[in-house]
């Protein structure tokens, strides 16, 4: 039975520079009762390029605690493969189990995003496309399985969360919209997308096996 407090305080601004050019900005305080603090912020910009196109950009930093889950969460399970049955167990990431194994206390993940893109109405037709960027640092990640048959837990193999890797990811939002009236009544269709590459930058084994 685990249990954890936050309390966060938001705060944004809008700023209409001229007719055509708004920036934006926002800050985001947050304490956890076991992780402490943290501050993270937004700026964002659109520019009217005309009556019918708008482009847009913006950057920012995210945070994300482990869940108590993540933390707490631990679970002895048997394992079916092609050599046989093992018993492994899920351990915590607060347990012995963890610690001997070189795995230290689970950390927030950190991440830097950003993203330009621009909104276009012609018509009857709207097209969007954002095209963004996301770094994550200390991402957290459930490992596979490691020998424990010298800790005489009665198991096997053991497996854990931990601060992982490092990844970057782009990608490319689009949405094409079309919408139509036919006297009282009206027709739309819409087409979503998302196209994104994820990349591991930087894997965060210490003394373990990279491939497990």
């Amino acid at each position: 039975d685990q249990s954890r407090t936050n309390l966060s305080l938001y705060t944004d601004a809008e700023l209409d520079v001229t007719e055509a050019l708004l920036i934006s900005g926002a800050v985001r305080f947050e304490n956890y009762s076991d992780f402490g603090s943290t501050l993270n912020g937004k700026l964002a910009t659109r520019i009217k390029a005309g009556k019918h196109i708008n482009f847009r950009g913006s950057v920012s930093t995210g945070f994300r605690a482990p869940s108590l889950a993540q933390i707490y969460y631990n679970l002895r399970f048997t394992n079916f493969n092609a050599s046989g049955a093992t018993e492994v167990l899920l351990a915590p990431n607060n347990s012995p189990v963890t610690k001997a194994f070189g795995i230290q206390k689970l950390n927030e993940e950190k991440a830097v995003n950003a993203s330009l893109g621009f909104t276009a109405t012609f018509g009857d037709f709207t097209a969007t496309v954002d095209g963004y960027y996301i770094k994550v640092k200390d991402r957290i990640v459930l490992t596979g399985y490691f020998d424990a048959s010298a800790l005489n837990l009665g198991v096997s193999e053991a497996q854990f969360f931990v601060n992982g890797v490092d990844t970057s990811t782009h990608g490319l939002d689009l949405v094409f919209a079309w919408k139509k009236k036919f006297g009282a009544s009206q027709f739309g269709a819409t087409l979503v997308g998302n196209i994104n590459d994820m990349k591991i930058d930087n894997i965060k084994n210490g003394s373990l096996d990279q491939g497990t």
